[in-house]
Formats: C-alpha cells, sequence, structure tokens
C-alpha cells in the first residue's frame, strides 16, 4: 500500500490517493477515519478485484458511516454495469447487510466457468447475516422471461448452497419451488 499524502491530527486520519496492490486487487482512493464513538469512517475507491474465475471486475465505490451502520454505494463498470447500495449494521452484538443490486445485464462469467444464461433488468434485495443470505426480486432470463425470485441459502467454506428458492413468472400465481 502506498499513499500519496497521509494527514494526521488528534481525531481524524486522512489518506489521499492511496494505491493498493495484491495479486487479486488493485486499488485507488482516498480514505479518512474520525476518532468518536462511534468510530466514522468515509472513503472513495476505484479499481478491480478478481472474480473466483479470473474476471477481472472494474469498479468504482464510496463508502461512509460508522461502525455501527455503514453505507456502501458501488458501481460496477466492467465487465457488466451494476449499482449496489449495501448497509451493514451491527445489532446485538452481530453484523448484518441489507442493500439492493440493479443491473440491465448481468453475466455469471465470474462465478461460472461456462454460465448457461446471463440476467437481465435485475432489481434485487438482500439482507445476509452470519445465518444466512437472502434475496428477492425481479430479473429476466433470455428466453425465459421476466421472473420474480424469492432465495434464501448460505456462504461457507468457499460455498453458496441454496437452501429454498421460489421462482415465478412476474403476473403469474404459478411457481416453482
Amino acid at each position: 500500500v502506498a499513499a500519496y499524502r497521509v494527514r494526521m491530527s488528534t481525531s481524524t486520519l486522512r489518506i489521499d490517493d492511496f494505491d493498493a496492490q495484491a495479486p487479486w486487487l488493485s486499488v485507488r482512493g482516498n480514505y479518512e477515519m474520525h476518532a468518536q464513538r462511534p468510530l466514522r469512517l468515509a472513503g472513495d475507491l476505484q479499481g478491480s478485484v478478481q472474480a473466483p474465475q479470473g474476471v477481472p471486475l472494474h469498479l468504482r465505490a464510496k463508502l461512509a458511516g460508522t461502525l455501527d451502520e455503514l453505507v456502501l454505494e458501488a458501481q460496477l463498470k466492467e465487465p457488466d454495469v451494476a449499482n449496489v447500495r449495501a448497509v451493514l449494521t451491527r445489532p446485538n452484538d452481530s453484523w448484518r447487510i441489507t442493500g439492493r443490486v440493479a443491473s440491465p445485464s448481468l453475466g455469471l462469467d465470474g462465478v461460472m466457468k461456462k454460465p448457461p444464461f446471463r440476467f437481465e433488468d435485475v432489481a434485487l434485495r438482500f439482507e445476509v447475516d452470519p445465518e444466512q443470505i437472502r434475496t428477492n426480486g425481479a430479473l429476466a432470463i433470455p428466453g425465459v422471461g421476466p421472473l420474480l425470485a424469492d432465495a434464501t441459502g448460505r456462504f461457507a467454506a468457499k460455498r453458496l448452497t441454496v437452501a429454498r428458492a421460489e421462482v415465478r413468472a412476474r403476473g403469474s400465481t404459478a411457481r416453482v419451488l
């Protein structure tokens, strides 16, 4: 990690134009931390992250808030375009992330070797905590059509397991469990 300029006072640490490099990560940005209770953080960055299948994901992100409530807004710029807004909270000495993702077209190339389809018109909400991951909302699959989805699962040992999923065509009461 390298930084162009670091400023520190009794209550603030500011890092301007940092550059962080690792085999799976390349980012540049600014970071600020304010000593108060709870600790206040702010930052913006842009760069790339290698997805599990080696596909570089180029993004821009901003975060702001405290360790008790931290807001992250990110824009995936390549290989697809997506907007994500997430809020990290710390209820009952644990953690919880809630948010939404929206994209006109979202591929699975980063996580699958040969994805069978792409998602289109994605508008999903998500909740993540130590026990589960839940997502629901609208999306479309070319050749299948617009769908509503609701799924619950878990991520552990580098594996996503879907425990329950319900999918139905938008405007229909028929569903697939």
